[in-house]
């Protein structure tokens, strides 16, 4: 997969394998590229130290994200749509700060494969905001 369109994006680095390799395809396609990490009660430290790793590795500015999901009065009532809520707090963080980057885009790992898994309203809060899966786009899944 060798299909970027946008010139410059911003990448939601997690530290896990998908945004990992989706770092190093961009990067490699010559995507103008700045990465960021959301860092919350919920996020492993070892996440945060492994996205901070790759970034340098790949000579990409990392941006750290501090936000506290619990501080949304939605969320902390644990409702059915909370993977929704969630995902649409954190997507939303980083489209505000690509847009203070004046970057093209915001890029994510989701992949064919959690297409396919069925009803992930996390996905549904990317569409909605027009966060760009490159993986998913090309039709590539984990094992591609």
């Amino acid at each position: 997969m060798n299909n970027f369109p946008e010139r410059s994006a911003l990448i939601a680095l997690s530290g896990g394998v998908d945004s990992a390799v989706l770092l190093a395809k961009a990067k490699a396609a010559g995507v103008i590229l700045h990465a960021a990490t959301v860092i919350s009660e919920f996020t492993p430290a070892r996440e945060v130290t492994a996205a901070e790793a790759l970034a340098k590795r790949f000579a990409v500015p990392w941006h750290p994200i501090r936000i506290s999901i619990l501080a949304d009065a939605d969320i902390r009532q644990n409702p059915p749509e909370r993977c929704y809520l969630c995902k649409k707090i954190i997507m939303q963080e980083m489209l505000s700060l690509a847009e203070r980057l004046s970057l093209e885009a915001v890029f994510d790992g989701t992949h064919a494969d959690d297409l396919a898994a069925g009803n992930r309203p996390g996905i549904r809060a990317l569409q909605e905001l027009g966060i760009i899966s490159p993986f998913a786009r090309a039709g590539a899944g984990k094992a591609d």
